[in-house]
């Protein structure tokens, strides 16, 4: 129930807001009722606007209130007569002089008894803001004013409090313009952002977030479990990372890194499984790494298997490229290492002379096939046309035969070898012009070696070829996508796009890098910092839709750009794995393609103990180097018929 009191007003009448005048009400006798269109027009005419002075500036008070409020001594020290000393009496002269207005049993106060003798303006809400000046006129009218002054402000003051306000205003101003961008930024850190927006874009300044966290190392022989697959590292959860065995042995492995990027202990982690699961491991390793043999000599000693260390560098003998090879395969030898292909150049017509003594060599040679040595002076002796017409055939040989390593008619058995499941490393060069085309001829034979034999029942070959571009050849290339389906696959290790461009001049550096990267089906990429090659991984890693923020800024009073309230998204995309990641990537962090998403994972290096063993070249019986050396001590007319052959008048 509402209950509404209408006083009585006998100078307008009272209606309810938001009614017309129609509705008005008049209380007289006691009785509140409906006044009448007349009553309604009379109370119009005869209605006063009240003045300013006796409207109501407070509640309904009681009268201990009233004194409370209002300093009576100072009104009677400018009357300067006394005031009546009863409350009641003192009440009464107030209402008398209109500073309060009695009614119910309460009192209001008056504008006019708030001016004249508030103690505190700030008690009364209409008036706290308000202040009296007292203006002095000549006469009795208001014509001629003889002074004026404000009783908040002294004139002598003005100037202090206006310093003050402008003081004020500017520090304010000051504020605002150099310290919004502190508060963007605290609130920025404590908006909890919406839960349904997607991935942004990367910021190379801030891409820590978008990266694992570095990890400790650890030791990856405790997460061997054949019966999972073969391991590859942790992920950025510290869990393992298994490709199952079927999937490595049907897929080629590329590996992607700058210099000491952790391309050589991934190779360690992954080959030592590969020994222990049965596999033959060929190493062929042209920058001699620190490390990694003694790591494989490790894993085959666990393995119960052979291990065997070549070094073309080394002065015994060691390997003859010819032994138990047919004269196809010979032919194939010398044109893998001579880069005797065909270029697409004018240059190729003068090469059919050499392809042609390759050929004519490789038919005349004797079984058992003989040294190098022995078959480059069987080419001068019996062909000498043909070495004649065919002299950068014939140069190359006699090069080739001045390796000591190859100066034996019975080398190491790759064939045997392979079929024992065993190591097998080559340390070679990355600068001797000679040993960069043994090494191609090497890779080559080892490929061979696993095409002639029986595919049902040999042993699955895993040949890993660091710093691919010393070892590359066409018809290494060539035999690489052939190799897969005879249960043999390679691990290439590279560093850039441009290291497989920068390979033998008989090759186009543009089918080399389609060639690598259409048939390796695993790729695993550490950090790299050519931008080609990080965009190609980039792109391989795929596209993802993120959302992209769109910010409104406005220019706030203090000439300071800050950011609205609200933001928008749109949908756009990136690479899963983009260059900004793949250039930053933490350390021993690499990228695993082909196992599903791209995914991060952390290699960590097998504990080792160098040993003398797993670097000291293999050495023969002297019983099996009679032959070669006794072909080396004639080889004196061989050399000058060589160098004869050069000679061009």
């Amino acid at each position: 129930m509402l209950l509404v009191f209408v006083p009585e007003q006998s100078n307008k009448p009272v209606h309810r807001r938001g009614k017309s005048i129609d509705e008005s009400w008049i209380r007289s006798g006691g009785t509140t009722r409906k006044a009448s269109r007349q009553e309604i027009g009379g109370l119009m005419l005869n209605s006063q606007t009240p003045r300013w002075e006796n409207l109501r500036a407070s509640n309904l008070l009681y009268e201990q209130d009233v004194f409370a409020l209002l300093d009576l001594s100072a009104i009677a020290n400018l009357l300067q007569r006394p005031l009546p000393v009863a409350e009641s009496e003192l009440l009464r002269w107030l209402a008398d002089e209109s500073m309060v207005t009695p009614d119910g049993g309460g009192y209001y106060i008056t504008n006019f008894g708030v001016i004249a003798a508030a103690r505190n303006l700030d008690r009364f809400d209409t008036l706290k803001r308000k202040r009296v000046r007292v203006i002095r006129y000549r006469g009795k009218n208001k014509v001629e004013t003889i002074d004026s002054q404000p009783t908040y402000l002294p004139v002598n003051h003005l100037w202090v409090n206006l310093a003050g306000l402008t003081s004020g205003i500017l520090i304010v101003w000051l504020v605002i313009r150099y310290f919004s961008h502190v508060i963007e930024i605290i609130s920025q850190r404590f908006t909890r952002t919406s839960t349904v927006e997607r991935n942004r874009k990367t910021d190379i300044r801030q891409i820590s977030v978008h990266l694992p966290n570095s990890q400790q190392r650890y030791d990856p022989r405790k997460y061997f479990k054949p019966e999972k697959g073969i391991f590859f590292g942790l992920d950025e959860r510290k869990r393992p990372v298994y490709v199952s065995w079927d999937k490595w042995r049907r897929s080629h492995i590329e590996v992607v890194g700058t210099t000491g990027s952790g391309k050589g202990v991934a190779a360690g982690v992954l080959l030592t499984q590969a020994v222990a699961n049965g596999e033959a491991v060929v190493v062929l390793d042209p920058k001699n790494d620190e490390f990694l043999p003694h790591v494989m000599y490790q894993a085959a000693q666990a393995a119960g298997v052979p291990y065997v260390f070549i070094d073309l560098l080394a002065d015994n003998p060691q390997w003859n490229p010819l032994q138990n090879k047919s004269a196809r395969e010979i032919e194939e030898l010398f044109g893998a290492g001579f880069s005797l292909g065909e270029k697409g150049t004018d240059a190729d017509f003068y090469r059919l002379d050499d392809r042609r003594a390759a050929r004519v060599l490789a038919t005349i040679l004797p079984i058992p096939r003989p040294t190098l040595t022995e078959a480059y002076r069987l080419l001068a002796t019996q062909e000498p046309a043909i070495a004649e017409s065919g002299k950068k055939f014939a140069f190359d040989l006699e090069e080739l035969s001045m390796i000591p390593a190859t100066r034996t008619n019975v080398g190491v058995d790759l064939a045997q070898l392979i079929h024992a499941g065993a190591v097998i490393y080559v340390r070679g060069s990355m600068r001797n012009p000679s040993t960069l085309k043994l090494q191609r001829i090497f890779v080559l034979s080892v490929m061979q070696h696993i095409e002639a034999r029986n595919r049902e029942s040999a042993r699955h070959v895993c040949l890993f070829m660091d710093e691919f571009k010393y070892l590359v050849s066409r018809p290494a290339l060539e035999a690489m996508g052939a190799i897969r389906d005879k249960r043999a696959h390679v691990i290439i290790a590279h560093q850039s796009l441009g290291d497989l461009r920068d390979g033998p001049a008989d090759l186009d550096p543009e089918s080399v890098v389609a060639s690598v990267n259409e048939n390796c089906a695993i790729k695993m990429a550490y950090s790299v910092k050519d931008l080609d090659t990080a965009d190609w991984l980039a792109r391989m890693s795929g596209q993802i839709l993120v959302d992209d923020e769109i910010r409104q800024v406005k220019t706030n009073i203090g000439l300071a750009e800050t950011r609205e309230n609200h933001r928008s998204l749109r949908q756009a995309e990136r690479s899963l794995i983009n260059t900004n990641m793949l250039q930053a990537l933490p350390e021993r962090c690499a990228v695993l393609y082909g196992a599903g998403l791209a995914q991060f994972f952390f290699t960590a290096p097998i504990a080792v103990t160098k040993t003398t063993a797993a670097i000291t070249p293999f050495r023969f019986e002297a019983s099996s180097l009679n032959s070669a050396e006794e072909s080396h001590s004639d080889t004196g007319h061989a050399q000058t018929l060589g160098r004869t052959l050069l000679d061009v008048d």
